[in-house]
C-alpha cells in the first residue's frame, strides 16, 4: 500500500474495491500559492485519489492487467510514489534522468530503481532514434556526435544526419551512456483511469492543481456509482475503440481510402443503447460522411449520413441527394425532418430548402447607422454601442454570454442535478449531456417545474439574483462571472421582463447546443421593461443560420430586436 502521509490518503485507501455509492471528499486540502512549492505529498496524493476512486467505482470493469497496475502503484514506497506521480505530469514520451530534481524525493536513485523493478518505468527504452535525440540540445548533440557539429546547423538537420549515420540501437547506447532517459510504462492504463475518473480523454491531473490554486471552484453534487458512464466492460471497450477510430478518420480526411472507410462504417453501423456511446458514434459517423462527401464517394457519404442520430447528418443527406438529382429521396428526407426535427436548426433548414433561402429575412427588423469614418481602433460593435447609448441607457457587448449566463443562473440547481452519467467526478463545470439533444427530456420534470415557478411575478429576478449571489465564482460552462457582475445582473433582470426571459429559456432548453450561438451582439437597457437586442453588421457581413433562428424566435414572441447595418 502507498504509505499514509495524511488523513486524506487514509480515506482514499480505505475504499473497498467494489462498486458502491461513493463520495470523493477533499479534507485538509492545501491551498496552493503561485510560485510557492506545494507540500511534498501533493502530487502523490492527487494520483492516489484518482486511482482509488477508479478502483472503487469501476473495480468490476477492470481487467487483470489493470488491477495488477493498481496493485503495483499502491505498493510503492513514499519516495517512489512521489516520483511516479511527478513523472506522470511530465511531457514525454521520454524524460531525462538529470531533470528529475524534486525536493520531495529524498533518494532519487532508489526511487527510480523501485519504479523500474515494479515495471512502472523503463530506463533507456528501445525507442526510435529521433525521439531520444529530441531530448538533447544542439550543443549536447554536437558533443556526442561531432560529425553533426556545424555553425548555424539546425537541430532538425543534426537529428537527420545522426539518424542516417547510426542505427537506432547504437544511437541509444551513445545517448544513454551520458544522458540516460526513462519512459513511463502502461500509459494506456493511465489514460483509461483518467477517462473513468474525469469522464473524457482530455482532462488530466492538472485540474487538481488549478482548483487548489484557487483558479477553479466547482459545484458540489452527489456521485453515484449506479449512474456511472460505463455499466459494463464491453461499453468501456466500445468507447476506447471508437476513440481510436478518430485517428483513422483524421487520416481519411487527408488521404481517402475507400476500403478503410468501409471498415470504419461497419464498426460504427450499430446504434448504441447508452447515451454517451451513441453520441460518440453519431459524431464519428457524421465525420466519416463529411470526409466521404469531400472525396466524392457519395455512396459511403449517403450510407454514413443515413446511420447518424445527430444533426447535421440528415441535412447533409438531403443536400447531397438534391445535388445528385434524386428529388423524391430529397423530399422524403425533408418530410422526415419536418415530422421529427432533431433540432431547431434542422427544422429551419427544411423550411428554407423548400421555400427559398431569403424568404425569412424579410421579417427581420433592420436599421442603418452611418458614421463619418471607420471606427478608429475599436470594433464595429463597440462603435455601435457608444452611438446607441449616447443619449441615455446602458448596454453590454456580450453576444451569447447573455442568454447562456441567465439560463445558467435561473436553472443552476436543475443543471447540476444528479442525472444518469451526467456527473462522474467532482471537477465538472457542466453535466456531460448539457449540449445533447435529449438534455431537456432527461430532466423534464425538473425543467417543467422550474418554468412554472419562473412564470410567477418577479420569480426570474429572484432566482437569478439569488444564484448570482450564492454561486459567484463557482465554475460553470454557462456563466461568465466576469460579465455577470452584481450591477449587470440587477440591470438585466429589471429591464427585461421575466416573461421574456422565461420564453428565451424555454426556447434554449429545447436545444442548448443549437441556441448557444447566434444571439445578437448588444443588449441595451433603458428603463424597467424597456430593452433591445441588437445584432451589429459591418459592410459585407451576412446573417448566419443561428442568427436567423434567433430572429425568427424574436418575431414569434415579440422581443424587440433588430439588425443594425453599419456604414461609413
Amino acid at each position: 500500500m502507498i504509505p499514509v502521509e495524511r488523513d486524506t490518503v487514509n480515506v482514499y485507501m480505505s475504499i473497498p474495491i467494489m462498486p458502491r455509492l461513493f463520495s470523493i471528499c477533499r479534507t485538509n486540502v492545501p491551498v496552493l500559492h503561485p510560485n510557492v512549492p506545494p507540500p511534498p505529498h501533493y502530487y502523490a496524493d492527487n494520483l492516489a485519489r484518482l486511482l482509488s476512486a477508479v478502483s472503487s467505482q469501476y473495480s468490476d470493469l477492470l481487467l487483470d492487467r489493470e488491477r495488477d497496475y493498481l496493485r503495483r502503484v499502491f505498493g510503492l514506497s513514499v519516495d517512489a510514489h512521489r516520483l511516479y506521480a511527478r513523472l506522470l505530469t511530465r511531457r514525454g514520451p521520454l524524460v531525462r534522468i538529470d531533470s528529475l530534481g524534486y525536493r520531495e524525493v529524498s533518494d532519487l536513485d532508489r526511487a527510480l530503481a523501485e519504479l523500474m523493478r515494479s515495471s512502472l518505468v523503463e530506463l533507456n527504452p528501445a525507442t526510435p532514434a529521433d525521439q531520444i535525440l529530441d531530448v538533447l540540445t544542439r550543443d549536447e548533440l554536437a558533443e556526442l556526435f561531432p560529425h553533426a557539429r556545424a555553425r548555424g546547423l539546425r537541430k532538425g538537420t543534426q537529428v537527420v544526419r545522426i539518424s542516417a549515420r547510426y542505427p537506432d540501437r547504437r544511437t541509444r547506447e551513445i545517448v544513454g551512456a551520458k544522458f540516460p532517459v526513462c519512459r513511463v510504462c502502461d500509459l494506456d492504463i493511465v489514460a483509461i483511469a483518467q477517462i473513468l475518473f474525469f469522464g473524457d480523454s482530455h482532462t488530466d491531473l492538472s485540474t487538481f492543481v488549478l482548483e487548489d490554486l484557487g483558479m477553479l471552484r466547482f459545484e458540489t453534487y452527489p456521485l453515484d456509482a449506479r449512474h456511472r458512464q460505463f455499466g459494463e466492460r464491453s461499453e468501456l471497450d466500445d468507447f476506447l475503440e471508437m476513440r481510436a477510430l478518430r485517428g483513422t478518420l483524421h487520416a481519411l480526411e487527408s488521404s481517402w481510402d475507400r476500403a478503410v472507410a468501409l471498415e470504419v462504417l461497419e464498426a460504427l453501423w450499430r446504434r448504441r443503447a447508452r447515451r454517451l456511446l451513441e453520441r460518440v458514434r453519431a459524431d464519428l459517423v457524421n465525420r466519416l460522411g463529411r470526409s466521404a462527401e469531400r472525396a466524392r464517394d457519395y455512396e459511403i457519404a449517403l450510407s454514413a449520413y443515413g446511420r447518424t442520430s445527430r444533426a447535421p447528418g440528415r441535412e447533409r443527406r438531403a443536400r447531397l441527394l438534391n445535388k445528385l438529382g434524386d428529388a423524391a429521396a430529397t423530399q422524403a428526407v425533408l418530410e422526415q425532418i419536418e415530422r421529427a426535427p432533431l433540432s431547431a436548426g434542422e427544422r429551419f433548414f427544411a423550411q428554407q430548402f423548400r421555400q427559398g433561402r431569403n424568404r425569412r429575412l424579410r421579417c427581420i427588423p433592420e436599421q442603418v447607422l452611418r458614421l463619418p469614418d471607420a471606427p478608429p481602433n475599436v470594433s464595429v460593435e463597440s462603435a455601435a454601442l457608444d452611438a446607441l447609448t449616447r443619449d441615455g441607457g446602458a448596454g453590454r457587448h456580450l453576444e451569447n454570454r447573455l442568454p447562456l449566463g441567465m439560463l445558467g443562473l435561473a436553472f443552476w440547481d436543475v443543471i447540476f442535478s444528479p442525472i444518469e452519467a451526467a456527473f462522474v467526478n467532482p471537477y465538472q463545470n457542466r453535466p456531460a449531456d448539457l449540449y445533447w439533444s435529449d438534455f431537456r427530456r432527461a430532466r423534464a420534470p425538473l425543467i417543467d417545474a422550474r418554468l412554472r415557478t419562473l412564470r410567477e411575478p418577479d420569480a426570474v429576478a429572484r432566482e437569478v439574483r439569488a444564484a448570482a449571489q450564492t454561486k459567484r465564482g463557482v465554475n460553470s460552462a454557462l456563466v461568465d462571472w466576469r460579465a455577470f457582475d452584481s450591477q449587470f445582473v440587477e440591470c438585466a433582470t429589471t429591464a427585461v421582463p421575466g416573461a421574456i426571459w422565461t420564453a428565451i429559456f424555454d426556447y434554449m432548453l429545447d436545444d442548448i447546443e443549437q441556441t448557444r450561438t447566434g444571439f445578437p451582439d448588444l443588449a441595451l437597457f433603458f428603463a424597467p421593461g424597456r430593452f433591445q437586442f441588437v445584432e451589429v453588421k459591418g459592410p459585407g457581413d451576412q446573417l448566419r443560420r443561428e442568427q436567423r433562428l434567433w430572429f425568427e424566435f424574436f418575431a414569434r414572441t415579440g422581443v424587440p430586436a433588430y439588425v443594425l447595418w453599419m456604414e461609413w
